[in-house]
């Protein structure tokens, strides 16, 4: 009586890890059902990301062309009279 219901534990303990394994199974292929849209999404970031860098860059570029950076300024505590 005992041994059976050792297996009948096994059994169920089995058919559980089973079940698992087919849910993750089924959202393993969800995901890659998705991918396509995925990595379309990523490519379109990707040259929005390009487009926007290229444009701040153009944009500096062309006001920093005529005129130089203003000279850094060495920050000091007020009661300090360094050189």
């Amino acid at each position: 009586m005992q041994q059976q219901n050792v297996a009948l534990i096994a059994r169920m303990s089995a058919l559980t890890q089973l079940n698992q394994v087919k849910r993750e199974i089924a959202d393993a292929s969800k995901t890659a059902a998705n991918l396509p849209t995925i990595q379309r999404q990523y490519v379109e970031l990707a040259r929005d990301v390009a487009v926007t860098t290229q444009l701040y860059t153009s944009v500096l570029t062309t006001r920093g062309s005529s005129k130089s950076p203003p000279p850094a300024r060495r920050w000091a505590w007020p009661w300090w009279n360094g050189p």
